[in-house]
């Protein structure tokens, strides 16, 4: 078995990041970097995602789950908070439901929603540009449904769009063609899991392409009464790479909730 890749950085309790669909644990630099003062940093890559990686580049739920367990076990961190973006919080709930043990909170931004229509437009969308090999394609649709418009319009735009396809450009075609597959089964299937009995956030980009969040917002507090939910305005799916300073504070606050007022009597 090869070892699977991660990065590691910080000191503190560890947050587990877990990248989504076509992304490396690059995606996550904005937090690694603004939260690595205060917290453990754990960035792991979704398996079979590079070239000579001795993965056969199928993608699967129980790899990921293996391959997390396994870095935990090597590095002898028992504890972490899961913070997953889009398919990697869909892999970070399965892990927190087989290993409660290990798992302090679960965070999951920008989750897929099953019965969505803005995420069957989505991925039919990426199937027809994956059929035709046109990675250039490919490319340009991924970032018109990852990033808002606001964001397509303004001056970050170019420079997070330059290292996005350079990071794309390293990504085994046949490990994206496989999440793309995953990821339409878990949009046809009929019920989600349960919540692991654990603090749960979810974050939302407002402008989300991906997530119909007119038709879902109010599900989701149906649906997981239990959790807390933030939306993140002028933003889309990408909204940890959209607007990071608010996201990150979000995720900071929710970790590490302020004190209760003390009361104080004075003579």
């Amino acid at each position: 078995m090869t070892r699977p890749q991660f990065k590691l950085s910080g000191s503190g309790p560890c947050i587990l990041l877990i990248p989504g669909f076509a992304t490396t644990s690059d995606s996550w630099g904005f937090q690694i970097r603004g939260m690595n003062k205060h917290f453990k940093i754990l960035a792991i890559e979704n398996s079979g995602m590079y070239n000579g990686s001795g993965s056969s580049g199928e993608f699967s739920i129980s790899s990921m789950v293996q391959d997390i367990k396994c870095v935990l076990e090597l590095l002898e961190i028992e504890k972490v908070s899961i913070l997953g973006s889009s398919m990697g919080g869909i892999i970070g709930w399965e892990y927190a439901i087989q290993h409660p043990e290990q798992v302090d909170s679960l965070i999951l931004s920008s989750l897929p929603l099953k019965a969505d229509t803005h995420m069957y437009a989505c991925l039919n969308a990426l199937s027809a540009v994956m059929e035709r090999n046109d990675p250039v394609a490919f490319g340009s649709e991924l970032i018109a449904y990852f990033f808002s418009n606001m964001f397509l319009l303004g001056h970050r735009f170019q420079f997070v769009k330059e290292l996005f396809l350079e990071n794309l450009n390293h990504i085994r075609k046949d490990t994206i063609y496989s999440q793309l597959m995953f990821l339409k089964k878990w949009h046809d299937l009929d019920n989600y899991p349960a919540l692991p009995d654990k603090p749960c956030l979810f974050i939302y980009g407002a402008e989300d392409k991906v997530v119909n969040l007119t038709e879902q917002a109010g599900k989701l507090q149906t649906l997981f009464p239990a959790a807390e939910i933030k939306f993140i305005n002028g933003a889309g799916h990408a909204v940890h790479i959209e607007k990071p300073s608010i996201f990150n504070e979000i995720i900071q606050k929710f970790l590490r909730p302020d004190p209760p007022l003390q009361c104080s009597i004075h003579h």
